[in-house]
């Protein structure tokens, strides 16, 4: 509040003086006219005067700009505090929410691309106050064994990220991306009918099915009617993630 009314008081006084200033140019080209005062001294001191005034004219167009951003900002300060205090006691986050607090989320890409252990960077953008800087904290201090153990690691990491880059740049990474992506095929195509069975999804397994033909139909049936498809495919894609697929 001290500094924009610190500006307020500046943009006046550079107001003021820009206004006296166009009166003296206007008094010497009338004293130049009229024969009071010689050319050259006219020259000189419209030159002086057009070069305050210039100044002027720029000081107070940054101060202008300076008064409107302070203004803007405080205007958003107020509605990011009724925001807050709109919600300042909850029990449950809702989509509302978040859209009324975040404007965006900017995720970069990793350090290390192909590294399993790497840092990303995350840009949160809440509506009326711009990007969250989370407040930094002091830096922990490492032991000998500590630091020389986090070197060895990101040793690793760069090492690992080198040979990534190198199959990546030889084709190799290609390779095995296809490679890992057939085999998960492979598998998803044998896990699935097994889980079609156990989720009791009626209808999908060939009648020659000896464990299907054990089963008895109000079995088959009242299975069939409390599962589908989506939940078999459910249960194998989390068989693949626990067999580390």
């Amino acid at each position: 509040m001290h500094r924009h009314s610190n500006l307020r008081l500046s943009v006046g006084l550079a107001q003021k003086r820009a206004a006296e200033l166009q009166k003296l140019i206007c008094k010497i080209y009338e004293d130049c006219i009229l024969g009071k005062l010689p050319e050259s001294r006219y020259a000189a001191l419209d030159e002086q005067y057009a070069k305050e005034q210039g100044a002027l004219c720029e000081e107070i167009k940054e101060i202008e700009t300076a008064i409107d951003g302070y203004e803007q900002s405080r205007k958003s300060a107020d509605k990011f505090i009724a925001l807050v205090e709109k919600y300042e006691n909850f029990d449950t986050l809702t989509n509302t929410m978040l859209n009324e607090f975040i404007e965006k989320i900017l995720v970069h890409e990793r350090d290390r691309k192909g590294s399993i252990e790497t840092t990303q960077e995350v840009e949160i953008f809440f509506n009326f106050v711009g990007r969250y800087i989370p407040p930094r904290f002091g830096e922990v201090e490492l032991t000998p064994e500590e630091q020389e153990a986090l070197r060895k690691r990101e040793e690793r990491k760069d090492r690992l990220h080198q040979n990534y880059l190198r199959r990546k740049a030889n084709g190799k990474q290609k390779e095995y991306e296809e490679r890992t992506k057939a085999a998960k095929k492979r598998i998803l195509r044998v896990i699935y009918p097994f889980c079609v069975y156990l989720t009791g999804v009626g209808g999908y397994l060939s009648n020659h099915d000896p464990l299907r033909r054990s089963r008895t139909d109000s079995t088959d049936s009242t299975l069939g009617q409390r599962t589908s498809p989506q939940l078999a495919k459910k249960i194998t894609y989390c068989c693949l993630l626990l067999s580390g697929w």
